[in-house]
């Protein structure tokens, strides 16, 4: 027998209502499905008017963005003494970069401090190989040239070792006094040279002689252990760092195109010269990695330097960075006796080159 058409029809209607059952009770389930289909259509009548009258629905307020949290990076604790040296009134601060560098790298390694002489590394790879004559009175100007590179002062230690510890106030002390000797006997060779004939010029040379006497194996032991203070069995100390400094390597980028010209360029334009600087300083930093800058001073008044056109070129430590709302502001570990200037973002474009040195076992950024 079929069931009435009525009956037929309401079973229809009730099996559409969403969630409905046959265990449900069909009075309930009705009026529920009837409510949410009210609901909703009251929702769209509302977004209707409020699209007719020119408006629009009112959607809930986005969520903010999570704040980034700035970056901070301090690798001081990689060294065991303070934050600023002082290399007195010499020009060794690339034997200190180098060494801080290589103090960091035996820290990262072995998980134990070590304290590098920088005079043994000033003194050997500077004055005793005579680097200092390079310049042998030149511009009219009787000084000793004790400029160096970071990159070859570290090559230099990896290769023969260095010695660790000693006062290297002491060692200035007895260095200047030399500086003051030495400078004179320059003085007097050059006036000698310019009052000979032109014949003797030809045949004789003083200055040069005076430098082939300085530099001889048996002039260099005797400077040498008068400067350090301390005998010529120092030798098998050195080689004690060198095997234990077998395997880490050095990596230095002076790639960055540098002019002496960009130390004028304003700081939104020195930022974006230095680009390739700041992801050079920072790939190292993020690794863990301190790295020796060699970078242009001049006209900067944070580091004295408030003349402009002069030539002011500094080799020091960055140990870290924070990320500002002012942009990044590296932290240095500087060899002046003084304080620590920061190196921000906006004076990049004057750095010249980056050094850094890998332990075993680590990957360069660059």
């Amino acid at each position: 027998m079929k069931p009435p058409r009525a009956a037929f029809a309401a079973l229809v209607l009730l099996t559409l209502v969403p969630g409905w059952s046959a265990a449900a009770d069909p009075n309930e389930e009705i009026l529920s499905g009837i409510s949410a289909a009210k609901a909703q259509a009251a929702a769209e009548r509302a977004e209707r008017r409020a699209q007719a009258a020119g408006g629009a629905a009112v959607a809930p307020p986005p969520q903010a963005p999570a704040a980034k949290t700035p970056k901070k990076v301090d690798l001081l604790p990689q060294f065991a003494d303070p934050s600023t040296r002082n290399q007195c009134a010499i020009g060794s601060c690339h034997a200190f970069g180098s060494v801080a560098v290589l103090e960091a790298a035996y820290f990262r390694k072995y998980k134990e401090h070590v304290s590098i002489s920088e005079q043994d590394v000033f003194l050997r790879r500077t004055v005793l190989s005579g680097d200092v004559y390079r310049s042998f009175c030149a511009g009219g100007e009787c000084k000793m040239s004790e400029g160096n590179d970071p990159a070859g002062d570290i090559r230099y230690v990896l290769e023969n070792g260095a010695l660790s510890g000693g006062s290297y106030t002491q060692f200035a002390e007895r260095y200047v006094k030399y500086r003051e000797g030495e400078q004179r006997t320059m003085s007097y060779l050059k006036k000698q040279y310019e009052e000979s004939s032109w014949i003797q010029k030809l045949l004789y040379d003083p200055r040069a002689h005076w430098k082939e006497l300085s530099t001889s194996a048996e002039s260099t032991r005797i400077l040498g252990d008068m400067l350090q203070g301390r005998g010529s069995s120092v030798s098998t100390e050195r080689g004690k760092l060198k095997a234990k400094l077998a395997g880490f390597t050095l990596r230095s980028k002076n790639d960055f195109g540098f002019k002496p010209e960009h130390k004028a360029l304003p700081p939104a334009d020195c930022l974006a010269k230095g680009a390739a600087q700041l992801a050079a300083l920072k790939g190292e930093l993020n690794a863990a990695r301190p790295v020796c800058v060699s970078m242009s001073l001049s006209g900067l008044p944070a580091w004295g330097q408030t003349d402009a056109t002069r030539d002011a070129y500094h080799a020091f430590m960055i140990i870290g960075y924070d990320e500002t709302p002012a942009g990044v502001k590296f932290h240095t570990r500087n060899s002046w006796g003084g304080t620590n200037p920061d190196v921000p973002e906006t004076e990049a474009c004057r750095i010249y080159v980056v050094d850094s040195v890998l332990a075993p076992g680590e990957t360069a950024s660059f």
